[in-house]
């Protein structure tokens, strides 16, 4: 869910029906080059001046995103380029907006960063100057400007982030996306919505448990699953758009983000967080250069970190227990956790793998054979199992 750039943002009011018609020329007190003037230079003034008179904006005081400024128009045969400065670039910086990689030749982008919640809205200022160059009655060329200010609102967020600015491997977490301009935070879970997104909720305890891993690199994260599998959150490229996906497995690496407290990955050399934007109310795949525009996915603490150590920790060691999936020897068995639980070890189902002092014995015949051994991780009274399927290979004969 890649955010698509919008033409229509805080409504540029640009009323330039039918300007790239022929008839259009003689529709502003002037001829605007549609015949020869006999004042160019009143001519090309009228032309400014309804055409600056033009560029308005809607709601403008009461703005929560991010808007697009157009930086050309024409009026008539003019052409007039715009340039905008703002009065505090803290919170709205006109920067370029970006078309398949490239600057727009048309926009640039004002990107909001509202106040904090509790904090008051703020009022800025963007400056507009206006050029139109044209021919005067004596064949030599030469410039009028104008110059117009805009005043904007930005309201304060309206929701209280209580995210997370650190985070430990093995503890148990929400994904929260503060969606300010709906007002609330949705909660990330072990799901997909009917729209393929990564589906979210609004209630805390409804959100999935997310934890970390460490892994060469960064992290990955995954949401435990019942019978102590994970479900890891990822990201993929399909098509022209960025994916956040539900995999078995993690194909990228997080990275942490200290600026926003959030994860980041790289996809095809575009930088990206999982997140949302407008009011969408799944997670989905954004690009790390639209913060703070667009809402990231942020780390908040799970009702479940209340569980007591010997919970907390039969549970980590039961997530980072891992075995072989395909073997053709002997091998060990883990008999004690990361969090210092006792795991013990039986075969549940098949015949090829018995155990022997902490030590997976294997009978290998012509053909592969698949057995099932259950761990129990064990830390003071909590006690947990988790199952694991392995494929035993078969002797290739000679």
């Amino acid at each position: 869910m890649l955010k698509t750039i919008k033409k229509s943002f805080l409504a540029v009011v640009l009323t330039f029906a039918a300007l790239f018609t022929l008839a259009s020329c003689n529709i502003f007190g002037g001829t605007g080059g549609g015949t020869t003037p006999t004042d160019p230079t009143a001519d090309a003034q009228a032309a400014l001046n309804e055409f600056t008179a033009q560029v308005t904006f809607a709601d403008a005081e009461a703005v929560t995103k991010d808007f697009n400024l157009v930086v050309s128009g024409k009026k008539g045969s003019y052409t007039i380029p715009i340039t905008w400065t703002s009065s505090n670039k803290e919170v709205i910086d006109v920067v370029d907006l970006m078309e398949d990689g490239t600057p727009s030749a048309y926009y640039k982008q004002a990107k909001v960063a509202r106040p904090a919640a509790g904090e008051a809205d703020a009022t800025v200022t963007l400056t507009a100057d206006f050029s139109l160059t044209y021919t005067k009655a004596d064949g030599t060329s030469a410039t009028l400007k104008a110059q117009k200010t805009y005043t904007f609102v930005v309201l304060a967020n309206t929701v209280t982030s209580t995210y997370l600015t650190e985070v430990e491997v093995g503890v148990p977490y929400k994904l929260g996306i503060t969606q300010q301009n709906a007002g609330k935070v949705l909660y990330v879970q072990n799901g997909v919505a009917a729209t393929y997104y990564v589906a979210t909720t609004e209630t805390l305890a409804d959100g999935g448990d997310v934890y970390l891993e460490s892994v060469e690199g960064g992290y990955h994260i995954y949401f435990l699953n019942p019978d102590q599998t994970k479900t890891y959150l990822s990201a993929e490229v399909s098509g022209t758009h960025l994916n956040c996906v539900l995999r078995d497995s993690s194909a990228v690496v997080w990275a942490w983000d200290e600026t926003y407290s959030t994860l980041t990955t790289d996809l095809s050399g575009t930088k990206v967080v999982m997140g949302t934007h407008d009011s969408y109310p799944t997670c989905g795949i954004e690009k790390y250069e639209d913060l703070p525009g667009v809402f990231p996915a942020q780390f908040y603490a799970s009702p479940t970190s209340s569980m007591s150590e010997d919970e907390k920790n039969a549970a980590n060691d039961a997530a980072a227990l891992t075995l072989e999936e395909k073997v053709e020897a002997d091998f060990n068995l883990p008999a004690t956790g990361v969090n210092g639980s006792t795991i013990s070890w039986v075969v549940s189902e098949g015949t090829a793998v018995s155990i022997e002092e902490g030590v997976a014995k294997v009978t290998r015949t012509e053909a592969d054979q698949t057995v099932k051994l259950t761990a129990t991780i064990t830390s003071g009274t909590v006690s947990k199992t988790k199952e694991f399927t392995v494929l035993v290979k078969g002797n290739v004969l000679t």
